[in-house]
């Protein structure tokens, strides 16, 4: 990752030092901190304290790993509806598809339920909430006939 073009993209990353971004940069890419830690020109005497500077930094980590995923974004996209489009597996198109449809808003079917109740099992609460409902779609059918 560019560290400058990180830093220009991402203004609360500015105070953190390069060497830093650099190192969390090559352990994000590895995921060991001990070679990354020397990768970057820290002291390989030093290494101890790699780890902690990872915990102690975890928020600029994860705003790092997220601009990289960001990245990827359109080309898993892409291979998502080149899997929906030309995959040979039914199922794989289909979860492909649906996918796509979640990720557009479109989630699977909303489930009402839907119960019914004696208007003597109902409290006057639930009782006048049932009758400003129906008033209201009174009221509605009512406004339609008319226009």
């Amino acid at each position: 990752m560019d560290i400058t073009q990180l830093k220009k993209t991402e203004p609360d990353l500015e105070d953190v030092p390069d060497q830093r971004l650099q190192f969390f940069d090559l352990y994000i890419n590895s995921g060991d901190a001990r070679s990354a830690w020397i990768a970057a020109g820290y002291s390989t005497s030093n290494a101890g304290k790699a780890m902690s500077l990872i915990r102690d930094n975890w928020r600029v980590i994860e705003k790092m790993i997220r601009t990289r995923i960001g990245t990827h974004v359109p080309m898993a996209l892409n291979g998502i509806i080149q899997l929906a489009q030309e995959a040979k597996q039914e199922s794989v198109r289909l979860k492909a598809l649906q996918d796509i449809l979640s990720r557009a808003g479109y989630d699977g079917v909303m489930k009402i339920e839907h119960t019914d109740k004696a208007a003597d099992e109902l409290n006057n609460s639930e009782l006048e909430q049932e009758l400003q409902k129906l008033l209201k779609r009174s009221n509605d059918e009512y406004n339609k006939e008319l226009h």
